[in-house]
Parts: C-alpha cells; structure tokens; sequence
C-alpha cells in the first residue's frame, strides 16, 4: 500500500506524495467513557511538514437510522504553489458487527489534476458498479474510509496483526497488512495522549508509514506519519473532537390546549 488512505481521505505534501487522513478524532473527556465506534461526532485536524503547517481537515460521522451511517471527509492543503481540496462520502450499515459499504464518492481538485471516483456495492449480485458503467466482483472488500474504522475495532478487540481488502480512492483493489508496534506517549495538538503505535507493512520498503490510536479515545485514529526514503512527507495530528449528542427531547408546552369547537358549525 502506497499510503494509507481515510474515511476520508488524503492530504498532499508535494507532487507525488500524499498522506491519508482517515478519521482523525479527540474525544470530550467526559464522555469518552461512554463512546462507542459508531457514536455521531465531528472530528477536526491538522496537517504539518517539516513542523510546518500546511493543511487541515474535518471529518464528520453521522447516523441515518436503521443500522445505516455516513462519513463525510474534507480536506485543504497548499505548499508553495501547490493547492489540494478532496472530499470523500461513505455510506455503510453496520450488520452482525460488520462494516458493509453501500456506496462511496470521491473527488479531488489539485493544481496537478482533478478527478473524481463513484462506487456502488451491491449485496444481492456481489457487484461494484463504478463511474463510466464499469463493474467488478466484489469479494467482500471494504471501502477507502471503512478500513480505518475496521482497524480501531480490531485494535479494541486486542488484535496486534490485522489487514484488509480494499477498494481504494482510485477504483483499486489493494490489500492492506498492519502490525501493532507498541504503545507510545504523544504530545499533539488536542493534549497529550497515551495510544498504541501501528506500522504498516508493505513490500516496498522505501515508504514507512505509521499511525497512532488513542485507547482512552475508543481507539481513534490521532495521528499519522510518512516517510520516503528516511524523508518526512507529512504528519497528520489530532486537534479537536466534537461527540455529536442526540438533540434531547422537547419538554411538554406548558400552554393549556387549544379548546375544539363543540356541537356542529353552522
């Protein structure tokens, strides 16, 4: 896997290289206690190169009732002469404690190129349908944001190895490995976070990218790395989590009801 991509998700660093934001979150302390994977929130983040800023980005979760939810991701970055916007939409429902993807968007205008990627997944036939009414088998895999909400689940559930088959933000079919690294203490922008520390494995061994998950945050993404070549190529870090509370219940209007009008009207 070239990068990983999040959910929402990628935010470029120069030509040729790009980070994936995937569900970067913090969590109101009071409330972290009781969250839970699927629970509503708003997450905000930042993106940095060599200690400087370069972009940010929002990611949003919500629930559409019956077991269905969306995540909607935004990103904006700029480096020198060069400006990136993406925005990735899934759509999925959570069924027998699995994530099934229903449809995804994607869309991204660069200085370099603009493109943009459609995907519906049908259950009953077990087919993709793509932009330009191109179709694939689908063979189980998740979408490009799904898997990073899979990889908090599998580390929830004590997991310390764990991949997954993907579609990418390209139309790709990618299968990705992940390995736990430890646990490691870390001074982001939202405050200070003991998380648990993953490598992704790959083949190529020119690219080493790192992410970071926050147990006491119900194991939300909190920060990622890339390198090329012993290279920075950018640093994704947690700022700011909104949970999104249900709107509580309107009290009962204290006026008396309006009186009906008794017997027939003329």
């Amino acid at each position: 896997m070239r990068v990983i991509q999040s959910l929402r998700n990628l935010l470029p660093f120069g030509k040729g290289a790009v980070i994936s934001v995937t569900a970067l979150a913090s969590l109101l302390v009071l409330n972290v206690a009781h969250a839970q994977l699927l629970d509503p929130y708003t997450a905000k983040y930042k993106a940095y190169r060599s200690g400087s800023e370069v972009g940010h980005a929002e990611m949003h979760l919500e629930s559409l009732g019956d077991k269905r939810f969306k995540v909607s991701f935004t990103s904006k970055a700029s480096l020198f002469f060069f400006s990136d916007k993406r925005e990735e939409v899934s759509l999925f429902s959570n069924e027998n404690n699995a994530l099934i993807p229903y449809k995804y968007t994607f869309k991204l205008d660069s200085t370099f190129k603009d493109s943009a990627l459609a995907l519906e997944f049908n259950q009953d036939k077990k087919l993709i349908y793509m932009s330009g009414n191109q179709s694939m088998e689908w063979q189980g895999e998740l979408d490009n944001q799904l898997y990073m909400l899979a990889s908090q689940k599998a580390l929830k559930e004590g997991k310390t190895d764990f991949e997954f088959d993907v579609i990418n933000y390209r139309g790709q079919k990618r299968h990705y490995k992940f390995k736990v690294n430890g646990e490691e203490m870390l001074d982001l922008p939202y405050g200070k976070l003991k998380t648990i520390k993953v490598e992704t494995i790959r083949d190529n061994k020119k690219r080493q990218t790192y992410t970071w998950f926050a147990p006491e945050l119900n194991y939300l993404l909190v920060r990622i790395q890339q390198f090329k070549d012993g290279d920075e190529q950018g640093d994704i870090q947690l700022s700011k989590f909104i949970l999104d509370a249900p709107e509580p219940e309107k009290a009962p209007s204290s006026k008396s009801p309006e009186s009906k009008p008794s017997g027939n009207a003329e």
